[in-house]
Formats: structure tokens, C-alpha cells, sequence
């Protein structure tokens, strides 16, 4: 949907090479299904929960 569209967006923008669906949706679960996750690393970026929020940094 729209948040997952939203969530692809910020990957390619905070530098992510190439994002696949399973990795969006292991991003949505990071708010959707949060229970103390590690950071996801992917190609080119790194995606993490913060308190509330999702951090993408570029590695």
C-alpha cells in the first residue's frame, strides 16, 4: 500500500542500491510488528528502529 510505497521511497533516497518487496516488508514490520528487531542491513543502507522512529543511514 501507500506506507509501503512510502517506505521504498525513503530506501532508494537514504541510498539503497536495489530494494526488494521482501525487504519493504521486513521494513513495514519494523513499525508494524515491532519486538526488538536488529537493524536490517541492506544493499547499500542500513534500516532501523529508534524509540519511534525508523532510522535509514547509508553505509
Amino acid at each position: 500500500g501507500l506506507r509501503r510505497r512510502a517506505l521504498f521511497e525513503t530506501a532508494i533516497a537514504a541510498g539503497a542500491k536495489t530494494i526488494s518487496r521482501s525487504q519493504v516488508i521486513g521494513i513495514d514490520e519494523l513499525i508494524t510488528n515491532w519486538h526488538g528487531q536488529n537493524k536490517l542491513v541492506l544493499s547499500g543502507i542500513t534500516v532501523e528502529r529508534v524509540s519511534q522512529e525508523l532510522v535509514f543511514k547509508s553505509v
